[in-house]
């Protein structure tokens, strides 16, 4: 009975007491979730209709296309040139293809394994791999053993670290014109569709038809500007008008 007197003559100081570490509760809670998503602000550097890009997004295309530059030109120090590229490529990449698939994607248009797979080592090689070095013989030309060499080696399993860091570097390259076929692909079919979608009806062409039948007979004179006097301004006389 002692205790329980005690606690009840202490009743207003321990509901203080608990309500302050309850706000203490919440205050910490938010301060927290607060920093949480400033952090996540500040992750994200751009946004575009809505959709965000992560700064790691970012930095993952441009670690690859800075392989992609080091591999093709056969050096590891690239210059501040190629990195200014490097950097603006990758923005107007990341731009195009984050419009490209949405907008294909609203109309149902897109790449099947098999159109991508005739393109990439069938019959119907893309432009955008048989043109890369790492595919051409002496010559210079495409060479199709090489390729399928190549494609061989992403089949093969690394052995050691070093390997395995040639292996990832290799298959990032490889990934990226995989994906930059598939885009220009899609690219390709929307556009054709884009282009076939807009006909002229025949009021337009017979407006265009009577427009181009009109002729006009005009005479002019040139004049050099220098030779105009500074007191006419931007007035020119022609006979006896006077226009501005």
């Amino acid at each position: 009975m002692a205790t329980l007197d005690k606690i009840r003559s202490k009743g207003a100081l321990l509901v203080i007491v608990v309500g302050l570490a309850l706000l203490a509760f919440i205050i910490g809670d938010l301060l927290n979730s607060g920093a949480t998503y400033f952090g996540r602000s500040r992750e994200i550097i751009a946004e575009i209709d809505g959709e965000s890009i992560h700064y790691t997004e970012y930095g993952t295309a441009l670690d690859q296309l800075t392989d992609i530059y080091k591999i093709e030109f056969r050096q590891e120090n690239l210059t501040e040139d190629m990195m200014d590229q490097i950097h603006a490529s990758v923005w107007d990449k990341m731009i195009s293809d984050m419009l490209l698939y949405r907008e294909a994607g609203k109309i149902g248009l897109s790449i099947s394994t098999e159109e991508l797979s005739d393109h990439i080592i069938g019959n119907n090689i893309h432009q955008l791999v048989s043109q890369r070095p790492v595919f051409a013989d002496q010559t210079g030309r495409f060479n199709r053993t090489a390729l399928i060499e190549f494609l061989s080696s992403l089949e093969q399993e690394p052995i050691n670290n070093e390997q395995r860091a040639e292996f990832d570097r290799v298959k990032r390259y490889w990934d990226f014109w995989e994906k930059a076929v598939k885009s220009s692909l899609l690219q390709e079919k929307y556009s054709t569709i884009i282009t076939k979608s807009i006909v002229t009806n025949k009021l337009e062409a017979q407006m265009n038809f009577d427009a181009s039948k009109v002729t006009v007979d005009a005479n002019y004179i040139v004049q050099p500007y220098f030779m105009i006097p500074d007191s006419t301004g931007n007035c020119f006389e022609f006979g006896n008008q006077r226009s501005l």
